[in-house]
């Protein structure tokens, strides 16, 4: 059976809420204001890192002690409660199993908070196998992948680390630009397809949603 890598954040969950709670949150807490979610998440997609964020509304000194203290509050249960599905995820992924080993990529420091967010939102028993990554960058997805390989894979996923690691490994390459990254930006890395949504795929596959 064929095996479909499938990025987390971004790909199959809308993790703006989280994102920008905890920006917001950590700004306030040094008494900086915080920009708009549209204006926080627009400049997240267009990848501008968090500390250039940080610099638009704070002082520069603010920049290491809010990256700090953002990466001890990022996978927190209070923060992946923000966390949603994407639309159409749960069906999409359901007619994909029917044809495809699923297998999830992510890159998570606690794997219990990972279990359980996964279960809360009817994942967990979707995925024959789950990577976990200990860095994110693309050499990190690479080693993951490598030591699953199977033949005639594909990997999905929405920022250039996915794309990057479908390329170095020659395997059909999905971008989703949904996520963390523009259209526009994914499109300029050429992947073998660019969708607009997880959902998107199914057409690619020549998969039929026969669920209604």
């Amino acid at each position: 059976m064929k095996t479909i890598y499938l990025d987390l954040d971004g790909t199959i969950l809308d993790v703006s809420d989280r994102l920008y709670q905890i920006y917001k949150d950590v700004i306030t807490s040094f008494k900086c204001k915080p920009l708009s979610k549209t204006r926080y998440w627009w400049l997240k997609r267009n990848k501008i890192g968090e500390g250039e964020i940080v610099v638009i509304t704070c002082p520069r000194r603010v920049i290491s002690p809010y990256l700090k203290k953002r990466c001890s509050l990022i996978e927190s249960l209070k923060y992946l409660k923000h966390d949603k599905l994407n639309p159409n995820v749960l069906k999409t992924l359901k007619i994909l199993k029917e044809n495809y080993r699923l297998v999830l990529m992510t890159f998570r420091i606690s794997r219990r908070n990972l279990r359980s967010e996964l279960k809360k939102l009817g994942l967990i028993l979707l995925f024959d196998k789950i990577l976990i990554g200990d860095k994110h960058e693309y050499e990190s997805k690479i080693r993951l992948i490598k030591e699953d390989m199977h033949p005639n894979a594909i990997i999905i996923g929405d920022t250039e680390e996915d794309v990057l690691t479908g390329q170095k490994l020659r395997i059909k390459t999905i971008a989703v630009s949904n996520g963390m990254r523009t259209r526009k930006f994914l499109a300029s890395l050429k992947p073998d397809y660019l969708v607009t949504s997880l959902s998107g795929v199914l057409k690619i596959l020549g998969m039929r949603d026969h669920r209604g």
